[in-house]
């Protein structure tokens, strides 16, 4: 069935919503009419489009960027950040993208003259990277987390419509305790250790008291966390994640 498409013009509107949701939170305060750039096009792996950049600024001045999905079977807002964005860390690289690619989870790929770049300027062999993510496509976990996902999305997108959108206040919380691990072997393990390691401290003491490693690399193997260095490194598909948080857990006697 084919995937719903996001028009520009839909997509900038979403982004001017969301910009003005956080800009209420007094670290995005400076986002409050903001202005948006014209959309960056990033593409997929069938060169369809998956996402659009937008890049905020005021007064001349950057703020950040936000990236907006360009299919309704995934979440309307895909990433934010107050830092550099993908195309500004492309063109300090030297590399003028004629095309961006965004496959997820911050894995941006730039072709130039061609040639495919990571987002940190490596050289990649993008028909292997291609491959490997038809193959995971065909697993069944996958193609049921995909299903999942496309509900959640379209219950989003919905939210999205109409008036624009408006909140009091957005309300941080902190968790005081949490071990701050350095980055090993992927965002998802790593911050997944973090959990896994409060929760260790506060009365489910089975787990081994090595955060940092030992307990990172059972989660990374458990989540199939992979590697092409020195191309790509850390990358956990989403759908993975949980399978391997409940995994460990399980290994350490805490899931039924």
């Amino acid at each position: 069935m084919a995937k719903e498409q996001v028009s520009t013009a839909e997509a900038k509107e979403v982004a001017k919503k969301f910009m003005h949701i956080v800009s209420v939170n007094e670290k995005f305060k400076e986002w409050k009419e903001a202005k948006l750039s014209n959309p960056i096009v990033c593409y997929g792996i069938d060169d369809n489009p998956t996402a659009y950049l937008f890049e905020l600024k005021k007064s001349g001045s950057y703020l950040g960027y936000i990236v907006i999905s360009a299919t309704k079977d995934n979440y309307p807002v895909l990433e934010f950040s107050k830092g550099k964005s993908p195309l500004m860390r492309a063109l300090e690289l030297g590399i003028k993208p004629e095309k961006v690619y965004y496959l997820g989870g911050i894995i941006y790929i730039f072709k130039q003259n061609g040639r495919y770049y990571y987002l940190f300027g490596n050289i990649i062999n993008f028909k292997m990277i291609k491959q490997g993510i038809k193959e995971f496509l065909k697993d069944e976990k996958v193609k049921k987390h995909l299903a999942k996902r496309s509900v959640e999305a379209k219950s989003q997108w919905n939210s999205f419509k109409g008036k624009l959108l408006t909140t009091s206040a957005i309300i941080e919380k902190k968790i005081y305790g949490v071990p701050l691990l350095k980055w090993y072997r992927g965002c998802a393990p790593t911050s997944a250790a973090m959990v896994l390691g409060y929760w260790d401290q506060h009365g489910y003491s089975n787990f081994t008291d090595d955060y940092q490693t030992k307990l990172i690399d059972d989660l990374a193997d458990a989540m199939g966390t992979w590697s092409l260095w020195p191309f790509i490194e850390g990358a956990t598909w989403p759908w993975m994640i949980d399978d391997g948080i409940n995994a460990v857990c399980k290994k350490y006697g805490y899931f039924r």
